[in-house]
């Protein structure tokens, strides 16, 4: 990111600090949480980036660890399962960059559920503001079945109808954090190419439905901010002044 950019990197990575689970340092294993108290669940997070080298030097600078990864990477959840070959853990979790304004009790759920439902994937969804609009390509829609597991995401208005009179209430949007475990990257990765599915609506998550995953859906808060088009830094900046974290 340029330094001109309108959203700074090292201000981004100094609130991910602070607002989000924390690392340990490089040379310790003690680690803080939200709120700098104590975390019980992670030693570490990493961040896998192939970019340019004032990125890595702002993300070290902030005290993360970085893993470089290969450009020939499918998608970002190839990424992560490349990355995970370099991590010594048993669940992953990921968070996406362009919702710098996610609340970190969201994370903390998404572990706990990965824990109630293991052997599961697990990804987050909120019920979409009217001001959305369910018919916005960039924000992928989720059918979720009564129990929870998830039926098919598109970035179409889905579920959709026949009669007018059966329009749906309201949409549910996915929320960008998910929890994999190291088998489920390794089977993502090996499929080595995209699912059909996967490949016209450009959703990762769709590839493990094709290989008949079970994805667990948790409802999370929905105020994230994405930021999906140029015309959504404004916005996240200013959230981001408010809330005191760049000027």
């Amino acid at each position: 990111m340029p330094k001109r950019g309108p959203i700074r990197t090292y201000c981004i990575l100094r609130h991910i600090r602070h607002t989000m689970i924390l690392i340990g340092c490089a040379d310790q294993y003690q680690t803080q949480g939200i709120h700098g108290e104590p975390h019980k669940y992670l030693h570490k997070s990493y961040w896998g980036l192939d970019v340019v080298n004032c990125i890595v030097a702002a993300v070290c600078g902030a005290g993360y660890r970085v893993v470089m990864t290969s450009p020939n990477a499918l998608t970002g959840t190839d990424r992560i399962a490349e990355a995970a070959g370099q991590i010594d853990a048993d669940l992953f979790i990921n968070v996406q960059g362009d919702e710098p304004m996610l609340d970190p009790a969201s994370i903390v759920k998404v572990i706990d559920y990965a824990k109630l439902h293991p052997g599961e994937i697990i990804n987050g969804f909120a019920v979409m503001e009217e001001s959305e609009g369910p018919a916005n390509v960039n924000i992928p829609k989720c059918v979720i079945a009564s129990d929870g597991r998830l039926l098919y995401m598109s970035r179409a208005a889905v579920p959709s109808f026949k009669d007018e009179t059966k329009r749906p209430e309201f949409y549910h949007k996915q929320i960008c954090i998910y929890a994999f475990t190291r088998e489920q990257l390794e089977a993502f990765a090996a499929a080595d190419c995209k699912a059909p599915a996967e490949k016209a609506e450009d959703i990762e998550i769709l590839r493990f439905l094709d290989m008949d995953y079970k994805v667990r859906m948790i409802e999370l808060p929905g105020d994230t901010l994405a930021v999906d088009m140029p015309e959504d830094v404004q916005r996240v900046e200013d959230a981001m002044r408010a809330a005191g974290v760049i000027f």
